[in-house]
Order: C-alpha cells, then sequence, then structure tokens
C-alpha cells in the first residue's frame, strides 16, 4: 500500500513520534551560520547536531563532493555501510546555502534513522516521500520547512522545491506532529523562513 495520508505515516514511523524524548529541533541562526563557510568540518558538525537529536549515531563522513551532479529534488546522497560507517555526500553548489543544506542533512540522516530500525519500501519514490516524512516526524520539521523552497539565485528570483513529500502533505505532517506533541501554533512557527511559512497560507 502506497503511504499517502498522514496517519498512514503517523502509523508506519509511530516509533519515531512516540520516542520519550522527542522534541522539536529549533534550528537557530547558529546552526544555520555553521553552514555558511563551506568546509567539511562545520558540515558536519551540524549533521552531528541534527543526528544527536534524532538520536542516531554520528556518521562516518560528512563532505562536498566536487562533480556529483544530482537532480535538483534529489541534492545529496548517503552511502549506508552501518550504524557508523555511513557517509553523506553533498554537491558543492550547495555551498554557502544554509537553508538547502539543513534539509538536505535532514533528509540523508533520516534514510540512516529508517535504516538503523529496518523500515523501507522497495520502490524508490516511495522510499524518499517515507523518508522526507521520517525527517519530519522525528522532529526535524522546521528544517525541512527552510529547505523546502530555496532561491536558487537572487537576481532572477528563480526557486527550486527540494525534497519528494508534497508540501501540502510536509505541512499536514508538520502540524499533526505538533498537535500530538502539544507544540502551540505559535511555537511551531519561530525559527521558520517567510517562505516556509508561506507554505501554510498555500495549504490553507
Amino acid at each position: 500500500m502506497r503511504l499517502s495520508t498522514v496517519d498512514h505515516y503517523i502509523q508506519e514511523l509511530s516509533s519515531f513520534c512516540n520516542r520519550p524524548n522527542w522534541k522539536l529541533f529549533e534550528p537557530s541562526d547558529k546552526f544555520y551560520s555553521g553552514l555558511l563557510s563551506g568546509e567539511d568540518s562545520d558540515l558536519y558538525e551540524a549533521a552531528k547536531v541534527l543526528a544527536e537529536h534524532i538520536d542516531i549515531p554520528p556518521l562516518r563522513s560528512v563532505s562536498y563532493e566536487w562533480g556529483l551532479v544530482m537532480p535538483t529534488c534529489v541534492a545529496g546522497r548517503i552511502h549506508i555501510h552501518s550504524a557508523t560507517e555511513s557517509k553523506i555526500q553533498i554537491p558543492l553548489f550547495y555551498v554557502g546555502k544554509p537553508l538547502p543544506l539543513g534539509a538536505i542533512l535532514a533528509h540523508e540522516l533520516s534514510h540512516q534513522m529508517l535504516a538503523i530500525h529496518g523500515i523501507w519500501c522497495e520502490e524508490e519514490t516511495e522510499n524518499e516521500e517515507l523518508t522526507d516524512a521520517a525527517s519530519i516526524v522525528a522532529g526535524l520539521g522546521k528544517v525541512v520547512l527552510n529547505g523546502t523552497i530555496t532561491e536558487l539565485a537572487e537576481t532572477t528570483g528563480e526557486t527550486q522545491l527540494l525534497g519528494y513529500l508534497d508540501p501540502n502533505m510536509r505541512i499536514d505532517l508538520y502540524g499533526t506532529v505538533n498537535r500530538l506533541h502539544g507544540i502551540p501554533a505559535s511555537a511551531a512557527t519561530t525559527n521558520l523562513t517567510d517562505a516556509a511559512i508561506g507554505l501554510f497560507t498555500r495549504n490553507k
């Protein structure tokens, strides 16, 4: 069965949603400033913060890669080996773009989280959508939403949609997870960009 509703995602990913220490991650200016440098070490530290938040061990390697070209909706890849030996690679195109970088890290780390728990879908697109959903359910929804729509060039205003899960589904799932954990609406929108908050308006 294709996991196409909020209820399906909540049920399938209940072990992450019902974690006793579940918290909504707050992507602060400090978090994003660390993603501006283009240094692998800073990228690794940001990934380490997110990994700790979703209760998985830090990965062996997180780095920018020369010559790594991927479709804009993908933007990163993870080589899963074990709980501690996996590595994430991100194209150099995203150097200095902290908002999409945060979302990319959230997605790739969620692949690792799902692998550790033995959860996956055989169909590729369905599995990627499940991974997007897992990042939101595990508490990284703000990072995901902030990176959903990203400006590619200030001069043209051109934007890209990052990720697999439909933006309306992301908003619905984010709202449902927050309600389950008693997160008030005022807290749900702190540390969100104007573009991310705009997704709520589009979803009405």
